[in-house]
């Protein structure tokens, strides 16, 4: 079975770019220390914290942002390149990529991340609004297209965008791959999928100067 390093190991060689990743535990209530190393990033941290309405929530934003942190302090992270971010988290776990972009690139190159527990439960509702019978005609499960739908919905970052505009077109069952489009601007990306018995985790790449096939 493919593990996560090996994941990032083939996005990194089909995108021809460095990515970075940051998996953690999420702690609940957050650890003191955590939350002291966040007040040095955060000045206001104090009223952040207020809005939140339950300690869990609190406790995922937390441990994801000081997921980011730790890998904004890589050497890796150098000077030679811009990084685009994105982070996702579930109750369990926080999760924060990074992909390199040289500075001659430009900076539209955008990456979407989305992790969901495998046991999460989905309303017949929620199903119907979300998606449209050809998509759940494709021979993967519900969640695993919310997450990559929810991927993609980071990756694109349009104005009025919402997931039942988003529209998966295929599912490659051998490498576990989705290409996705947008139906606001047309703008297209393909989504990869890692499947474990913890988590289900979708990575999006959009970069508009490579057309999906």
């Amino acid at each position: 079975m493919l593990d996560l390093r090996e994941f990032f190991h083939q996005i990194e060689g089909e995108a021809g770019k460095s990515v970075v990743y940051r998996l953690t535990s999420v702690r609940t209530p957050p650890d003191s220390q955590d939350l002291e190393r966040l007040q040095q990033i955060y000045p206001d941290l104090d009223q952040r914290l207020r809005y939140f309405s339950s300690i869990q929530r609190l406790s995922e934003w937390v441990s994801s942002r000081c997921a980011m942190q730790d890998i904004q302090e890589m050497e890796v992270l150098g000077f030679n390149h811009s990084w685009s971010f994105s982070l996702s988290h579930t109750k369990e776990y926080a999760l924060v990529c990074a992909i390199a972009l040289p500075q001659d690139h430009l900076s539209w190159i955008r990456i979407g991340v989305d992790l969901e527990t495998p046991h999460r439960k989905m309303s017949d509702r929620l199903i119907t609004r979300v998606f449209t019978e050809a998509e759940l005609n494709l021979p993967v499960s519900p969640l695993v297209l919310w997450t990559i739908k929810e991927a993609s919905f980071k990756a694109f970052q349009e104005e009025g965008l919402v997931l039942s505009k988003i529209r998966v077109t295929s599912w490659d069952s051998k490498f576990s791959c989705a290409e996705v489009s947008s139906l606001l601007s047309g703008a297209s990306c393909r989504v990869r999928v890692f499947i474990s018995p913890n988590w289900i985790l979708s990575f999006a790449l959009y970069d508009p100067s490579v057309l999906v096939s």
